[in-house]
């Protein structure tokens, strides 16, 4: 049995014992945590396997401890501000956010319905402005997906033949 395979084994069986016992459960991308000091959120350098040093700060941390610090300040972000904290936020090779425009603001995410679904199996064409990706995205009945769509009809159902027929 591979290493990888237990992990998920034990992830598995911890989440699903946390959720028995009443504990929400929110699952955190791990990304830049052990790699960004969460005092004055520049990148730290490796003293040895464990151990990190930010020279800004002047502080020793162990690699474990700061990616803890680093999650806590995500999920604190995610609760506050419903994103991560910036300085833990992915860029691309040019030093910029790409899901920013030029001017440091987000860039609208717009999404249209691109035909009317006839039947449970239907799908929903979603197509994202953002960078222009469409994606079909299965619409389920029992969650809504059929409410959805007459409440856009009775709003605007023009609109909706007119993408239909797109």
């Amino acid at each position: 049995m591979r290493l990888s395979s237990l992990h998920g084994t034990f992830q598995s069986y911890f989440v699903q014992k946390a959720r028995s016992l009443g504990y929400i459960v929110v699952g955190v991308n791990e990304y830049y945590t052990s790699k960004k000091c969460p005092g004055c959120e520049n990148f730290v350098g490796q003293v040895n396997i464990r151990r990190l040093y930010c020279s800004y700060c002047k502080t020793y941390f162990h690699r474990d401890v700061m990616g803890g610090h680093n999650i806590a300040n995500v999920v604190q972000g995610h609760i506050t501000k419903q994103q991560r904290p910036r300085y833990l936020q992915p860029v691309d090779a040019e030093g910029k956010y790409p899901w920013e425009d030029g001017r440091g603001g987000r860039r609208a995410t717009v999404l249209s319905a691109q035909r009317v679904p006839s039947s449970p199996e239907a799908t929903l064409s979603v197509k994202s402005t953002a960078r222009g990706v469409k994606r079909k995205a299965p619409l389920n009945w029992s969650e809504g997906g059929q409410d959805q769509v007459k409440r856009q009809m009775e709003n605007d159902p023009d609109q909706v033949k007119r993408e239909a027929e797109e």
